[in-house]
């Protein structure tokens, strides 16, 4: 599992939580159809947001202006490397397996109950309410809507309560609530594994009932379909699927004559602030914009510029300390020989120049074979039978380094002179297979 897919989950996370927080708080005061919308928006606003773009992802310096660098090369033992490996191999490789799982077990149980629907299209006795085509058949155990159609129990014989279940089920079709299952069911699939996902599926399953509830409430006395309410919840488990949400707090709402109550202008504003928050914390539109370098260009340094110092003398403080060591070390930490590399025999060197704001921040990488500075290098040994080839740098083996380092801290903080400094690293990579 990549660094950047947890990022995503942990922010859609954030906001998620966030927008829970301000329904219960605020939202379950309104009117149904705001809590609708409200837990919608949060589901539709925490998939979303997280993917938007950054204003700008960095400068990126040309190579021309790249400044000399003196480290002392080294090598760390293949068992060092190999430990490494063998650390991250679960995470890499069981864990994905465990999601498809998961994706498959919940995607065909979608199958299964997809394929009971067209069989109960297909053999079920059909007739019409208020417009809607009805679906009767043995093989339905509750009313439900779906597809544009209710489907009811053959067993359903009551006539005021079949006359209840079709207004509730039609309210279901006319506010389009399918389409809201839809979307949650696609989210609870391939979210199984996310507690939320399954929490805002469950409440705006409820607040569907409550709509339909509130459309039954049109034409059923409430002291009547309170006693089809109770009726239903003291009969066989499952007798009704209308009757699913929770009895008292449905009995709660058709004796409250303020159900549609509105909400108040703060709480908008609230609202929209909160969104606005959101969407800046939350996505990289927040990122600081730095200025390329170009080619003639010199730059004083200025804070108020947001300019940094460049890392020019290979015994610079900010490599000295034990900070070169800890670089490297937590590459150590991280790195493996890909498999599919070691299997197709690949092996390869070369050089990355990694640019680090004052923070550790890696906001730049590139590959640069051409250069003759000296840099820090780092050996990966794996288990295998290497093959001749013309590439030094197979595509397969860079993308390792580069997903070490793309939106990671390096492991300190860096200053020149009491000033933030912008940090230029070269390591070479070694990938050799024994």
């Amino acid at each position: 599992m990549s660094a950047e897919i947890l990022e995503y989950l942990l922010r859609a996370t954030v906001i998620w939580l966030a927008l829970l927080a301000y329904y219960f708080a605020f939202g379950r005061s309104a009117g149904f159809r705001f809590q609708r919308f409200l837990l919608l928006l949060g589901w539709v606003f925490g998939l979303v947001v997280p993917l938007l773009p950054a204003i700008a992802v960095g400068a990126e310096l040309s190579v021309i202006h790249l400044p000399a660098l003196g480290f002392t090369p080294r090598m760390v033992t293949a068992e060092a490397s190999e430990t490494a490996t063998v650390g991250w191999y679960w995470v890499d490789n069981i864990l994905p397996l465990i999601y498809l799982l998961g994706v498959l077990i919940f995607g065909a149980r979608t199958l299964v109950q997809g394929w009971s629907i067209k069989q109960c299209l297909r053999n079920g006795e059909r007739s019409t309410f208020n417009g809607y085509p009805v679906i009767r058949s043995s093989r339905i155990e509750a009313p439900f809507a779906d597809r544009g159609y209710v489907f009811l129990p053959a067993a359903l014989t009551d006539a005021e309560l079949t006359y209840t279940a079709l207004i509730h089920e039609t309210a279901h079709l006319r506010q389009r609530h399918h389409y809201d299952k839809y979307l949650l069911t696609l989210g609870s699939i391939f979210l199984w594994f996310h507690p939320l996902a399954w929490a805002y599926r469950r409440l705006l399953a409820t607040v569907h009932e409550y709509e339909a509830d509130a459309a039954v409430l049109q034409w059923v006395p409430a002291r009547i379909y309170g006693l089809q309410l109770l009726h239903c919840a003291l009969g066989p488990a499952g007798k009704l699927g209308l009757f699913s949400s929770p009895l008292k707090k449905r009995i709660e709402m058709i004796t409250n004559k303020n159900r549609e109550r509105k909400l108040r202008i703060i709480p908008l504003l609230g609202l929209c602030l909160l969104l606005a928050g959101l969407a800046v914390a939350c996505s990289d539109v927040a990122e600081v914009v730095v200025a390329p370098i170009t080619e003639n260009q010199v730059r004083p340094y200025d804070p108020t510029q947001g300019d940094t110092y460049l890392v020019d003398d290979p015994q610079s403080p900010l490599l000295v300390d034990g900070k070169l060591d800890r670089i490297i070390a937590d590459v150590y930490q991280r790195i493996k020989y890909p498999e599919a590399a070691r299997k197709a025999g690949l092996t390869g060197k070369f050089r990355i120049l990694v640019s680090a704001d004052e923070t550790g921040k890696v906001n730049f990488i590139t590959v640069n074979n051409n250069s003759d500075k000296a840099a820090a290098e780092i050996t990966v040994v794996g288990y295998g039978t290497p093959i001749e080839s013309d590439d030094a740098q197979p595509e397969i083996l860079a993308e390792e380094v580069y997903g070490l380092f793309l939106k990671r801290q390096l492991p300190d903080r860096y200053t020149k002179d009491g000033n933030p400094a912008e940090i230029l690293l070269a390591l070479d990579f070694v990938f050799k297979l024994e």
